[in-house]
This record gives C-alpha cells, sequence and structure tokens, in this order.
C-alpha cells in the first residue's frame, strides 16, 4: 500500500469520529502528503524499501543429489501436491504406471549423469510430453503398457 494512503489511514483514525465529507477528507489526504514531504525531506520517516538481496540461483545437480536431500529432509521427492500427480489424477494414469515411470525416470536420468536445477519440473515435463514412452492411451481413454513399459514394469514392478 502506498506510503501516503497509510499515513491517511493513520491520520483519519486518529481524528475523533466525526461525519467527514469529501473535501475534508481531500485537505486531509492534502495534509498528509505535505507531512511525508518534510518528513522526506528532514530524513525523518520510515525508511524507504530497499531490494532484498536474491539468492545466487542454484547450480543444476545430478537426481542423486536430489534424491538424498530429499531423504536427509524426510519428504517425497515428488510432494503429493506435485501439479505432475494432479495431472495424471485427471487423465487416470494408473498409480502404479507413475511409480514405474519415476524409477524407469531416476534410473535414465542416473545413467546419462543428467543434470538440472529442478527435479519434479522435470520428471513433471516427462510424464505430460510421454519421453519416456512407458504407456499409451487407448480411445475409451485408458492406459496400456507399450513394450518398453513392459520391461520397465517387469524390471521396477515390485518397488
Amino acid at each position: 500500500m502506498p506510503r501516503q494512503t497509510l499515513l491517511t489511514q493513520a491520520f483519519i483514525k486518529s481524528v475523533p469520529s466525526f461525519p467527514v465529507t469529501e473535501r475534508l477528507t481531500q485537505l486531509m489526504e492534502h495534509q498528509c502528503l505535505l507531512l511525508a514531504a518534510i518528513s522526506d525531506l528532514l530524513g525523518e520517516g520510515p525508511p524507504k524499501a530497499t531490494k532484498a538481496k536474491k539468492d545466487k540461483p542454484r547450480a543444476a545437480y545430478g537426481i542423486q543429489t536430489y534424491l538424498d536431500e530429499c531423504e536427509a529432509d524426510q519428504v517425497d521427492p515428488i510432494r503429493t501436491e506435485h501439479a505432475v500427480l494432479k495431472y495424471a489424477a485427471e487423465h487416470a494414469i494408473p498409480r502404479e504406471f507413475m511409480a514405474m515411470a519415476f524409477h524407469e525416470f531416476v534410473e535414465r536420468m542416473t545413467d546419462n549423469a543428467k543434470r538440472q536445477k529442478n527435479w519434479p519440473l522435470t520428471f513433471n515435463n516427462y510424464i505430460r510430453g510421454n519421453y519416456l514412452k512407458l504407456w499409451w492411451c487407448k480411445p475409451d481413454g485408458s492406459y496400456e503398457l507399450t513394450s518398453t513399459g513392459n520391461q520397465a514394469m517387469a524390471k521396477h514392478g515390485g518397488r
């Protein structure tokens, strides 16, 4: 909220209650602006807002580092409220397919030593873009594993 509005509100609250006309309100606002200008000239008043120092953006890091940090913080690598899980629920992608996809994703990202700044977002992109090619959507809207998906399910299905 602008400083002048805050000052006007503070000034109005300090005046005993009485019916306020539009002209009186304008005069009070003008007086508050003048007081704020005088205060600024004298170097008084609240300190002006300064830009907060931004943290340096995190460098890209490997998936294993991300998983280790999640384990240390005792959080799930993909939070239950993450968009990728909402997407899967909205599109009726079976949970066991999503679990298998995550294990396959981690394995592939570990194998090629890929580095990212945001692993949940990367997983989201892989699911939405069907980059893993683990399933296909049938015309009736249900999902079925591809041959690659069947291989991955055999490998990761017990997890």
